[in-house]
């Protein structure tokens, strides 16, 4: 017997406590390759990377797998710490927000840290393990990188075959200004660093302070409701995905001609704004386009990403997990849509996809709407255009 049956199964169950709470309502392949990699994978690569180290640098075989299992699950508490900082740590060096233009290099990077962390944390172990030979250091470093060069490749074909990256592969990434098509229309957004409403053209141009709010949340969106007095539209904003979730009046009669959702009651207050918490699909801005073959939407989870006519992009990796929201089709076949912290735009026919700025809650317009107002109808003072 490799170990004491006891011992490894004590060591699952406290690896399965750990694991579950996060993933107790997982809904992707990567999540579930994830639950299994963190509650029994790292169990079943420690025993292949001992009995590796045993039979290349002549150690026991139980005294090796028993060290490697503990070092893959020590590593795996490490890596639970250090990811989620990940993302921030890149805004840090590239001083602005990760954007999709930076999403190859970012995850390359994090691959090589990744394994260059990983080496350290086991380096350890794998001394304790070859202790008593001859050089221990030397070869307890060679044992190290042999056993995690195998144990890579294989995460990465095992995290690879469970990660949707379609928005990256699929896609041609371009600025927006390259491709938008000349619609006159304003994207309205929550500004991801402020919480403020925002305004900017859809292919990133003539970005315009709207007005101050508190929506900086994560969560937070912008929605619409009919005026009181029938003449336009007011603007809402929602920080929570249910219904109980906070709202406020951000501006009155702000605009006459808003891309709406289908079917849809915007006069019935007990409702959630539309959207991928409600099981709705896009909104159109005097568009259904035909040549799409279908309503477009967006899915729950970062692995569904946002369809159309069949066909999907989407991103989720182990390491960004961008959820796609808040859909809307502008004529010539476009979607402006939310991934992440981004307000992007999509040409369904040429595959591109372009940042059009850092916001959430993205909500669409036409050109001719009516100056936007205060709910307390102060008129709403615009910034000088400025960068993403």
């Amino acid at each position: 017997m490799l170990l004491d049956r006891r011992a490894l199964l004590a060591l699952f169950v406290v690896a399965l406590a750990a694991s579950t709470p996060a993933y107790a309502n997982a809904g992707t392949p990567l999540m579930w390759f994830g639950a299994f990699h963190l509650g029994f994978g790292n169990a079943i690569i420690g025993v292949l990377e001992g009995i590796l180290i045993a039979r290349l640098f002549r150690t026991n075989v139980r005294w090796t797998a028993g060290a490697m299992i503990l070092a893959n699950y020590v590593s795996m508490w490490c890596g639970g710490m250090l990811l989620p900082q990940a993302e921030p740590i890149a805004g840090l060096v590239l001083g602005h927000r990760l954007s999709i233009y930076d999403l190859q290099g970012f995850l390359l990077a994090c691959v090589i840290l990744a394994f260059l962390v990983t080496l350290v944390i086991e380096w350890p172990f794998c001394l304790f393990a070859l202790l008593g030979q001859k050089q221990p250091v030397r070869r307890s470093a060679l044992a190290c990188l042999v056993t995690q060069i195998a144990s890579y490749t294989f995460l990465l074909v095992y995290y690879g075959v469970a990660s949707p990256v379609s928005a990256l592969t699929r896609t041609t990434l371009d600025d927006p200004a390259n491709f938008a098509k000349p619609v006159d229309a304003w994207v309205y957004f929550i500004g991801a660093d402020d919480g403020d409403i925002w305004r900017i053209r859809p292919d990133g141009s003539e970005r315009q302070h709207v007005a101050v709010a508190q929506a900086g949340t994560s969560d937070a969106c912008l929605f619409i409701r009919p005026s009181v007095d029938s003449e336009g539209w007011d603007l809402w904003s929602q920080t929570g995905h249910r219904l109980d979730g906070e709202r406020s009046l951000e501006l009155e009669r702000f605009a006459t001609h808003p891309a709406l959702a289908p079917d849809w009651d915007y006069a019935d207050l007990s409702r959630s704004p539309p959207g991928p918490f409600t099981g709705y699909g896009a909104a159109y801005l005097d568009a259904e386009p035909p040549s799409i073959g279908g309503r477009v939407r967006t899915g729950f989870w970062a692995a569904e990403g946002l369809w159309y006519g069949g066909d999907r992009i989407a991103l989720e990796t182990p390491f960004v997990r961008w959820l796609p929201r808040w859909p809307t089709v502008l004529p010539g076949e476009q979607v402006v849509y939310q991934l992440g912290d981004q307000i992007v735009l999509f040409d369904i026919p040429q595959r591109k996809l372009g940042l059009v700025a850092f916001g959430r809650g993205p909500l669409v317009t036409a050109g001719d709407d009516v100056a936007p107002r205060h709910s307390d109808d102060q008129p709403v003072a615009a910034d000088a255009p400025v960068g993403r």
